[in-house]
C-alpha cells in the first residue's frame, strides 16, 4: 500500500522534473559567437568597377616614366578610351591594334619632347597609370607676356579594372608637386565633354570650367582650370580613392617653365 502522500509535499516523482530547468544553461552556447574575434581585419579592397572583380589594394609607387613603360601606357591608355566609349557606344571596337599603335607613337613623342614631363603609377611591378604635362603654350602663342605661369595636363590615364583604387589621384597629387616645384601657379586640360566620369574626378580635385575658354555649342571638350594651390598637401583625399593615402613618389620631375 502506498504511504500517504502530505499537504505541500511533492510527489517524488516530480521533483525530476525541476531538473528540466537546467536546460537553460544551453543557452551557453551563444559563446561561440566569440569567435568572431578570432577574424582578422580583412585587406582593403575595391571594386572593379568595369569587370566586377575586385581588386586587392597596396601603396601606389609613382615615378618618371621611360622607354620601356610605353606599351603598358599605351595599353593602358587604349584600355580607358575604349570603356569611356563603350559606354556610349555599346560594341564599337575602340581598342583595335592600329589604335594601340598610334597611342604608343603619341607617347613615345612626348617622351622625346624636353618640355614635357611623363610619369606612371606602378603598384606591385605593374604600370597602371600614367600621366603627361607640359608648359601651356597659350600665353606665348596669344602674346600674353604678364599671364600667370600656366601648365597643361596633357594626360591622365588609369587601368579600367583599376578604377577608384587611388591611382588616379597618386598621379594627380604627383603632378601637384611637380608644378608646384616649377613654380606653376595654374593647370588648364580639356576634357571630354561626354566623359562625365573623368569630368567628376577632376570636379572633386578642385577643376572647374575656364571662364576665358567657354566651349562653342558644337564642342567636343571642355577646359578645366585649377588654381595650385601653395601647400600641395592642403588638397583633400577623395573618400573613394582610400589607397592613394600610400602614394610615394620618386624622380618626379618638375618640367621648365617654358621651352
Amino acid at each position: 500500500m502506498a504511504a500517504p502522500v502530505r499537504k505541500n509535499e511533492p510527489r517524488p516523482g516530480k521533483t525530476g522534473k525541476i531538473g528540466k530547468t537546467g536546460k537553460t544553461g544551453k543557452t551557453g552556447k551563444t559563446g561561440k559567437t566569440g569567435k568572431t574575434g578570432k577574424n582578422k581585419t580583412p585587406e582593403p579592397i575595391a571594386a572593379d568597377t568595369v569587370c566586377g572583380t575586385l581588386t586587392v589594394q597596396g601603396p601606389v609607387r609613382v615615378r618618371t616614366a621611360d622607354r620601356a613603360d610605353l606599351a603598358a601606357i599605351a595599353a593602358l591608355h587604349t584600355a580607358a578610351r575604349a570603356a569611356h566609349h563603350r559606354a556610349r557606344f555599346p560594341g564599337t571596337p575602340f581598342d583595335e591594334p592600329a589604335g594601340h599603335a598610334r597611342r604608343y607613337d603619341a607617347w613615345a613623342r612626348a617622351l622625346d619632347r624636353d618640355d614635357t614631363a611623363l610619369l606612371c603609377a606602378v603598384r606591385h611591378g605593374t604600370v597602371l597609370g600614367a600621366a603627361c604635362y607640359l608648359p601651356d603654350a597659350s600665353a606665348v602663342r596669344e602674346n600674353r607676356p604678364h599671364a600667370r605661369p600656366t601648365v597643361t595636363l596633357h594626360q591622365l590615364h588609369v587601368a579600367p579594372a583599376h578604377w577608384g583604387t587611388g591611382i588616379g589621384h597618386a598621379l594627380h597629387t604627383a603632378c601637384l608637386r611637380g608644378w608646384h616645384t616649377a613654380g606653376f601657379t595654374r593647370a588648364v586640360l580639356d576634357v571630354r565633354w561626354h566623359n562625365h566620369r573623368a569630368r567628376a574626378f577632376y570636379r572633386r580635385l578642385g577643376w572647374r570650367p575656364d571662364p576665358d575658354r567657354r566651349p562653342v555649342p558644337d564642342a567636343t571638350h571642355l577646359t578645366l582650370t585649377l588654381d595650385l594651390p601653395q601647400d600641395v598637401s592642403s588638397q583633400a583625399v577623395p573618400p573613394q580613392d582610400v589607397s592613394s593615402q600610400d602614394v610615394s613618389l620618386q624622380d618626379v620631375p618638375p618640367p621648365p617653365a617654358g621651352r
